[in-house]
């Protein structure tokens, strides 16, 4: 490009009188042009960054929510029976024959007419994520771990770390992974995990 060695070889005061020669446009033009310009580039240059440490990260974070969330299993639950007795019992079955469709405006009814039943709030957040609503079970489970511990603290903390992860929230999964103390059965898995995710 004839202007960009005429500016190499004579600098930027010559450059700009020789381009107010060819160009009417004033000096403060000429400035907005180049600041524009420049802003333009590292703009470019930080979304390609941004897209390629998305594009590298995604599928690996995938591998790893893949590898390790499974459907929890519903022996595992409380057992406290309370609330809508009757929907509630459908809504376990639903979810325990992996029938989420089914199993959620049940287990939605019970945490209505009970908020305080975290074993059906625990359940429905879980056939949220099976049926890819992340954001709705992002908040039950969030309300579960922040609410006064109880027997699903633990579940909610390792399922909602997974969650994030599959959303390549990194550094939120990891504050919930070490929120997993040596007491919980998600232990092992826990560290394990940070482990793996450490280099990211």
């Amino acid at each position: 490009h004839l202007l960009t060695r005429i500016q190499n070889a004579v600098g930027d005061q010559a450059t700009e009188a020789f381009e107010k020669k060819i160009n009417p446009a004033t000096g403060i033009d000429i400035w907005y042009r180049r600041n524009l310009a420049k802003a333009a580039a590292v703009f470019i240059i930080l979304l390609s960054v941004y897209i390629g440490i998305q594009l590298l990260s995604g599928p690996h974070n995938n591998k790893l929510y893949a590898r390790y969330y499974k459907h929890f299993p519903v022996e595992e639950t409380s057992g406290v029976v309370r609330g809508e007795l009757e929907i509630r019992e459908e809504g376990i079955l639903f979810y325990s024959a992996k029938k989420y469709d089914q199993a959620i405006p049940r287990l939605q009814e019970v945490v209505r007419t009970d908020p305080d039943d975290a074993e059906a709030r625990f359940l429905l957040a879980i056939s949220l994520i099976e049926t890819g609503q992340t954001d709705e079970s992002s908040s039950l489970l969030n309300d579960i771990i922040t609410a006064p511990e109880n027997y699903y603290t633990d579940d909610a903390l390792w399922y909602h770390a997974l969650l994030l992860l599959k959303n390549t929230n990194l550094k939120a999964s990891k504050e919930l992974l070490c929120k997993i103390g040596p007491s919980s059965s998600y232990y092992s898995l826990a560290q394990e995990l940070l482990k793996k995710m450490g280099d990211q």
